[in-house]
């Protein structure tokens, strides 16, 4: 999707259409999508435990498939439901994805803009 969910007027930004809503969404699904990476992951571990391990697949089964799944899953759906709630999806200009705050706006302790 590029920049087309960013927010329209975003200044720099390329074709943006979207609003808050949509750039939230890209975050999401752009951090969601971790998930295949740590598949890969812990599919190259697997191999390395039946290969140069010799680790049995009921010992891998049992004792590490599990471990693998929860990281697999529950690190990118973790992190991406933690990035909705803590509102860290936004514009970086190409992308909506983890930026502190959206384009243009800053934060102190002396003023909040």
């Amino acid at each position: 999707l590029s920049s087309a969910p960013t927010p329209a007027g975003t200044f720099g930004a390329y074709q943006a259409i979207g609003n808050r809503a949509t750039c939230t969404a890209q975050g999401f699904f752009v951090q969601l999508g971790f998930a295949e990476a740590a598949y890969s992951s812990t599919l190259s571990l697997y191999f390395v435990l039946v290969i140069h391990f010799r680790m049995r697949e009921n010992t891998i089964r049992r004792c590490v498939e599990p471990i693998m799944h929860a990281f697999a899953i529950l690190y990118p759906l973790g992190t991406a439901v933690a990035g909705l709630w803590l509102e860290l999806f936004n514009s970086s200009l190409n992308i909506c994805w983890i930026e502190p705050y959206p384009i243009g706006c800053t934060y102190s302790m002396i003023t909040a803009t």
